[in-house]
This record gives C-alpha cells, structure tokens and sequence, in this order.
C-alpha cells in the first residue's frame, strides 16, 4: 500500500502487518505546497501526486521499494489545488480536476510520451467524484464512457462531542462523456477539439443531466443486459438509476449522418430513470465504488462504516465499521484489481485493510468471475503497451534533476503555455500574409500622409476637415466613447471626493467650532489684522 501525507511523505506498507517497508520524501520537490491528492497507476509502475499549487508529481513506484526518490514528471496543469486523480480500470488514461479553474483534463496514461493532454473540459462547477462505466474486456477498449458528479451546495457538518464533522460537498448535476479512444495512440479520435484541445461538451460528446436531488458519490456499472446503471448516494440510501438514451432527428453528424448506437451518450437524450433504492451510510453523505468487473459495490460515509456486497443482493451485504464517526469518518477506499480485498483510510489517522471473504454460493461464483474478469483485464492492457512504440517506457525514462524539477514548479499553468504555442503555432503559420498586409497598410498609411501634408498647404477655402481622412470611423467612434467614459468616471471620482472633504468638514466645524461656548473672533481692517480672543 502506498501512503502519501499532506507534507509529501511517500510511504509503501506491507497490506498484512502494517510495517512500513520504505518511504520517501518530496518536501523539497513540492516546494511550500501540500499534497492534495494522490492515485497510483494500476497499469504502469508510477504514483501520481497533485499539490495544493496544481502540480502533477510523478513519481516511480519501483524506486520507493528500495527507498529511492525517482521523480519522472513534474507539470503544473493547474492553476489551483488539485482535487481529484482518477485512472480508468486499465490505466491507459487518468483524469485530473481542480476546484479552482473548474476544469477537467484527460491525458494518456502511458508515459513514454511525458503523459500528454488529450483534451480537456471547462466545467460550469467544481467536479466532486468521477466514474466510468466497466470497460468489456471480451475485445480491446474504444469507447470510454465517462461520469462526473458536479457541486451545487455545500452543506457543513452537525456538531456533537467530538467537534466539527467537515464539509461535505453536494451535487445535483452529472456529466456524461463518451470518448472515442484510439488503442494505440491513446488519443480522442474524432473531431471535438479546437487548437488548444478544448472539446464542446454540448456540441459533440456529451451532455448535463440534472438529478431529482443532491448527491455526495456517485459509480457507474453495466448489468448483464448491456444496460448501464448509476449508483448515486443521497440522504443516507443509494439511488440505483439506469440511463435511457434515445437517438433524436436532430443529433446527426456533418452530412446528416445519424450517429451510431455505440457513440454513447452524444447519439440521443439521455435520462436516468429510478430503478431501485437501496439502504447507504447512516450519516448523511457517503461515496459508493465498484468492483472491476462492476458486480460488487462498496459504500464508505461520514458514519466510518463500510458496506461491501453485491449489486442483486444487497440486502446480504457484509458491514464494518473502521473508523470514528466523531473525525469525519472514512475518507476514502479502494478495492483491489482481484476484489479479494478492501484498503480504507479516514480521518482518524488510521488505514484499515480488509479481506472479503465469501460467505455464499452467490458471492463465490462472482469472485471467480472478478478473478477471470481481472485476469482478461490485464492481458488486454499488457497487448495495448506493446503496441506502443516502447514496450518498456518506464525503464527508459531517466529521472528528472532538482533543476528541472524546479523548473517544472516555476512554470505557468498547462493551459496558459498551450495557448500561448497556438498563437506562435499560429503566427507562423500565417506570416507570408501578415507580412503583406503590413507592407499594405504601410503603403496606405505613406500615401495618407502625404495627401494630409498636400491638405494642409491648401487655401483655406479648398483646405478639408481633419475629420474627413478618418477611415475608421468605428474605431473612432469607439475611442471618443472610451475618452467620454473615462472623464465620467474621473468627473465621478472627483464628485465622490469633494462629497466626502465636504462631509469631513462639516464634521470638524460641528466638533471644533459649534461646539465652543464663547466662539472665537477676529476685527479686519484695511492696513492689518488686529485679533480679539475671549478671555
């Protein structure tokens, strides 16, 4: 189990006794940062680290085995904390989101190409919780479809003997992606980008379903009957909803072409209709996972309490309370690739690891399946990296030097640099005609010139207005309204300040003067001043 404190101490523990077998320490590599979320890669050997500044540390899991700090990437992506790290079921591609600038980005996973942006979202609110729907392991991945969990409220805690349970945020709105995934690139095959990567949820690949009420976690799976079903907690029970999407005349692709009925959640309407509600955390708020294989379900919440069962039997869940309810509970787990066993971690400072073991029929069949199902899994993953142009990146990749390590904590956010290489991608691209059209307006403004000199030496008779050569009346119309604006404005300033000298004033002579009982005087007269005091 590898461990990372908010202070980027990397810990890797033993799942049995809880020994620590090495650790590291990227204090120095994050700066004044804090580590604000942390994911390890399930398909390739690196952990992934988000700071409170927006950088993306990546680290090598193989090096902190023998206590060695091998950092492979540093990239700010974000110009706020990262919040959320979340790698698909196959660790071909991760997602990264930040509170911040409410954006979404999804990048390839592999890292012999330094773990490039495919595309990215702006999304209307900070996302809370991300999931996807099982891939099938039966052929080899090309859809990826995807599910955030968008914050609306944010409701704080009850108090009780122990303090203050945190915040726990809320949401009403799920986005639906579905991506087209090229296996061997590992890149967004059809045309949603613009220049900067930047897909249009609304146009291409996507769209916003609005809840019947506000959730704190939501998780995707797929029945045996291809229908995909979303798992959503809400006031302390477990929303089983099935999506519905129905091709309408109007999603039609350039050259009127309906799309087709595996393009996901773009080729119709989508609704989510009410199927079942199941029992959830005793507390108000909770997030709920999925196995690999998408057939077993694990609920954690603010109660500390952790439920595991299956999605058709429910009610015989397995139940386990390991962490205090009175520090916030269970703050996060995860299930293991085999399903055989759950790691935990909460607020009270303590990671739990539990075994799942099978007590019926029913749940022995399934593990068996999430075995073979896991087994599948990873021979497709392993088949998809040796169809990469290296078939051992992470050996290759040398580590980077404090150098560049600081100099990746120096730079500006990812999106900023991208659109900054547009516009010199851009400037490039077009320079013949920049060039001839400043070599025009350069013409035109020699021969302006001269026929202004001409109209000067002009009687005055035959001399024209200065206003006349004006050949952008717009932009003069513009400027003049812009030079009105800002002397209303500094007429208001000054307006706002002899107001307020004025109040200042009468101020002081209501004190200083009004206030007297005997007021004092003075007698002018033509050659000088003579004053008279009271005694």
């Amino acid at each position: 189990v590898v461990v990372c404190r908010m202070n980027g101490l990397l810990e890797v523990l033993e799942v049995k006794t809880g020994k620590r077998i090495s650790h590291v320490d990227l204090g120095p590599d994050i700066a004044l940062a804090t580590v604000t979320a942390m994911a390890a890669c399930p398909s390739m050997k690196y952990v992934l680290v988000g700071t409170s500044a927006g950088l993306l540390v990546f680290v090598s899991s193989e090096a902190l085995l023998g206590d060695e700090k091998r950092v492979l990437h540093v990239n700010r992506m974000h110009s706020g904390p990262v919040t959320t790290i979340w790698f698909d079921d196959l660790g071909c591609t991760f997602a990264t989101s930040s509170s911040a600038d409410k954006k979404l980005f999804i990048y390839n996973a592999l890292p012999q190409k330094a773990f490039p942006v495919m595309a990215y979202i702006d999304l209307p609110s900070p996302l809370l919780n991300i999931s996807s729907a099982p891939l099938s392991v039966e052929g080899k991945p090309r859809f990826l479809e995807l599910f955030a969990l968008l914050a609306s409220t944010s409701t704080a805690g009850q108090e009780d003997e122990g303090g203050v349970r945190p915040k726990m945020e809320s949401g009403d709105t799920v986005l639906c992606l579905s991506l087209q995934i090229d296996d061997q690139a590992n890149r967004v095959l059809k045309p949603c980008l613009d220049e900067t990567l930047r897909m249009d949820v609304q146009k291409y690949c996507g769209k916003y379903v609005t809840l019947s009420e506000p959730c704190t976690g939501i998780s995707v799976t797929v029945t045996r009957s291809e229908s995909v079903k979303l798992i959503a907690t809400s006031a302390q029970r477990l929303c089983l909803l099935e999506m519905e999407a129905k091709p309408r005349a109007v999603d039609q692709e350039p050259g009127g072409k309906v799309p087709a009925a595996g393009d996901g959640p773009a080729s119709g309407s989508l609704t989510f209709g009410p199927v079942d509600i199941l029992e959830g955390p005793q507390l108000r708020g909770g997030h709920v996972q999925r196995s690999l294989r998408g057939d077993i379900l694990l609920s954690h919440g603010l109660d500390g309490q952790l439920a595991c069962g299956l999605l058709s039997g429910w009610s015989q869940r397995s139940t386990s309370t390991l962490h205090s309810h009175r520090t916030g509970g269970c703050g996060t787990a995860v299930m293991t690739w085999d399903g055989k066993d759950i790691i935990s971690a909460g607020g009270d400072g303590v990671i739990a690891c539990s075994a799942l073991v099978p007590t019926t029929a029913d749940t022995r069949k399934v593990g068996a399946e999430s075995l073979v199902h896991s087994r599948r899994a990873k021979t497709i993953m392993i088949d998809i990296q040796q169809q990469q142009d290296d078939a051992s990146p992470m050996v290759n990749m040398t580590p980077l030097s404090c150098d560049e390590i600081q100099e990746g904590q120096k730079s500006l956010p990812w999106i900023e640099r991208k659109i900054m290489e547009v516009q010199e991608t851009t400037k490039e691209k077009f320079a013949a005609e920049r060039n001839a059209l400043v070599a025009d307006v350069g013409k035109l403004r020699d021969k302006l010139l001269a026929l202004i000199a001409e109209n000067e030496e002009k009687p005055d008779l035959e001399r024209l207005d200065r206003a006349e050569f004006n050949l952008d009346t717009e932009e003069s119309s513009r400027l003049i309204q812009e030079g009105n604006r800002q002397a209303r404005e500094v007429r208001e300033e000054l307006e706002l300040k002899n107001i307020a000298n004025e109040f200042l004033s009468e101020l002081i002579r209501q004190e200083c003067w009004d206030g007297m009982e005997v007021p004092g005087k003075a007698l002018k007269v033509r050659q000088n001043v003579m004053c008279g005091r009271s005694a």
